[in-house]
């Protein structure tokens, strides 16, 4: 690797990378679909992906903690000082349906607050990493580029989920100078959209999104010098065996516009809190 990240970068890379040739043997296949919840797909490449994850990271870090969307969670593993989160597919439904939206994501807190992170999209060979104190990079086909959150633009352009109703983008357009909106699948998706520069602005507005949804992601996207909480400024809970879920939602963009964005949606994250 030509950048000066650390060892543990390397080692997540590399896992990330070697789960992404396993979801592509399955890609664009007929593959089987189940369902958890009665609502969530669920398909044999995200088992063997979530599999391949959790054996390299037990054999590289055995020390840790290890939580899995694919997994019931085992309340022992908040007692670890460093908790590993994993998303082994985010976005299953456009990856049965045979879109490129889709990632695998590995994000790792320490003492509660996330400090390394890897997004990798296997159909376009795009990674994004990140880990505190090293910054952020991506890596397209052995290309590595620095990536940075820092935006000086005085509009913004939303990424949201596809589940974001009209009316919830007319009322954010109400409230924000939201010159164009992206709607798109996987956090981890969006988040690349960000440390491209093709949008400037996330936001999730309800409490649908889990913590191993957001910990890679957030972990990459402060990396890179932007913010990343919920929709009040504060820090996402990652230490909540009960719960779960990002219960206030989430936003991200970079620091400079921070404070605008908070105050501007403060009446979306009351009603999301009296809900």
């Amino acid at each position: 690797m030509s950048t000066h990240l650390s060892e543990e970068i390397e080692i997540i890379t590399s896992i990330a990378e070697q789960a992404g040739s396993i979801l592509m043997q399955y890609f664009r296949s007929d593959v089987a679909v189940s369902y958890k919840d009665k609502k969530e797909p669920v398909t044999i490449a995200d088992q063997k992906t979530n599999d391949c994850i959790i054996s390299a990271l037990s054999k590289y870090f055995p020390h840790d903690g290890i939580i899995s969307e694919e997994q019931p969670i085992n309340p022992s593993m908040y007692q670890y000082k460093k908790i590993w989160f994993i998303d082994p597919l985010d976005g299953t439904k456009r990856f049965i349906k045979g879109e490129e939206d889709f990632s695998i994501m590995i994000g790792r807190v320490e003492n509660g607050v996330p400090n390394l992170g890897v997004i990798f999209m296997p159909a376009k060979q795009k990674l994004y990493f990140g880990q505190a104190g090293f910054g952020a990079y991506s890596k397209t086909f052995n290309n590595y580029e620095s990536l940075s959150a820092s935006d000086t633009s005085k509009s913004y352009t939303l990424v949201i989920s596809r589940t974001a109703s009209e009316k919830e983008i007319e009322t954010l357009k109400q409230l924000l100078p939201i010159t164009k909106i992206i709607s798109i699948s996987s956090v981890g998706v969006k988040i690349g959209k960000l440390l491209e520069h093709t949008a400037n602005l996330y936001l999730h507005l309800n409490e649908h999104t889990k913590v191993w949804d957001s910990c890679a992601p957030h972990a990459v996207y402060i990396s890179a010098g932007g913010s990343f909480t919920d929709l009040f400024g504060n820090p996402i809970d990652y230490l909540n065996s009960e719960k779960p879920f990002n219960s206030f939602g989430l936003v991200a963009c970079g620091s400079q516009h921070f404070q605008q964005v908070i105050a501007g949606i403060r009446p979306i994250a009351e009603k999301l809190q009296l809900d």
